[in-house]
């Protein structure tokens, strides 16, 4: 069973009597993770949209000139049956930033999605400089958090390139993996334990704040770049962009989160594959679909 996602392909595997299908729809650009239980389906759907700017109708890279006519709209989905509460975050090269919603500046945004409804909210960006920039829009749903809780269920993430004027590649530093603990095995969940392992029976759903735990990241032998949350704000790693040429495997990332928040918080982790790199050409023609992987869901005490 494997939680990295594979957007090319469908894949169905059980889950706890269910089954879990990730989609990618070319068509509508959009993420979709559902279950199928009967003919009842339950997930998310995630879609970012620019007709004007879209280099080709995959939605996979935004082109533009002046930030102030850039527009793009975001659809989202509730596809189960209760009505659910969503929180909507925002990063400009794996940095949280503000968005303009409803003429305000907003760092995240709260919705309350009824059963099977679709919203769609137009945002704007801050200025940004020229050349090439990935864009991505997180989505994650409140729900109770246990051992079983499939974190693909209540939470998606949707990538864009956007390049501003010419596009130029950022140059970004990154460590090697071989300065972490690392292990050849078969990638598979990322999640937290109190020791380095591949061993996902010794995952940690409930954490202690200020006491060191590890970060067990599956890789496939490509650069990756992470997204650690703590409630509604971004906390900084020391190493935010891993390269890795060759190891298939885990990565033992050190993990010691400081809660200053003084309530218990959820903690999500999302690790991003080939950073800054396009994923189509201007022909419309994919190049490389970028996978992500989700950290087991986890509550700092």
């Amino acid at each position: 069973m494997t939680f990295i996602r594979k957007i090319k392909y469908f894949i169905v595997f059980p889950l706890l009597g269910l089954l879990l299908g990730v989609i990618w729809n070319l068509t509508n650009s959009t993420y979709s993770i559902s279950t199928e239980k009967e003919v009842e389906e339950t997930g998310i759907i995630l879609g970012y949209f620019d007709k004007e700017h879209s280099l080709t109708n995959n939605q996979l890279t935004h082109v533009i000139s002046n930030v102030n006519h850039y527009k793009p709209q975001i659809e989202i989905t509730n596809n189960f049956p209760d009505k659910s509460t969503y929180s909507l975050y925002f990063y400009l090269d794996y940095e949280q930033i503000a968005i303009e919603f409803g003429k305000k500046n907003k760092s995240w945004l709260e919705l309350e999605i009824g059963p099977y409804e679709t919203k769609k909210l137009n945002i704007g960006l801050p200025d940004i400089k020229n050349g090439r920039h990935d864009f991505i829009v997180i989505a994650s749903r409140d729900s109770e958090i246990n051992e079983t809780t499939n974190p693909y269920l209540n939470n998606i993430a949707r990538k864009t390139t956007i390049i501003k004027s010419k596009d130029s590649v950022p140059i970004f530093s990154g460590k090697n993996y071989k300065e972490f603990e690392h292990t050849v095995a078969d990638p598979n969940l990322m999640f937290t334990s109190k020791k380095p392992t591949i061993n996902p029976h010794k995952m940690k759903n409930f954490i202690e704040q200020n006491s060191k735990y590890w970060l067990n990241i599956p890789t496939n032998s490509v650069d990756f770049a992470l997204i650690a949350m703590l409630g509604n704000k971004q906390i900084e790693l020391d190493n935010k962009f891993i390269k890795n040429e060759d190891l298939s495997g885990y990565i033992h990332f050190p993990l010691e989160i400081n809660n200053t928040i003084g309530t218990p918080q959820d903690f999500i982790v999302f690790s991003f594959e080939q950073p800054f790199e396009s994923m189509e050409n201007n022909k419309g023609e994919i190049l490389e679909f970028h996978n992500y992987s989700i950290l087991n869901t986890v509550r700092v005490e």
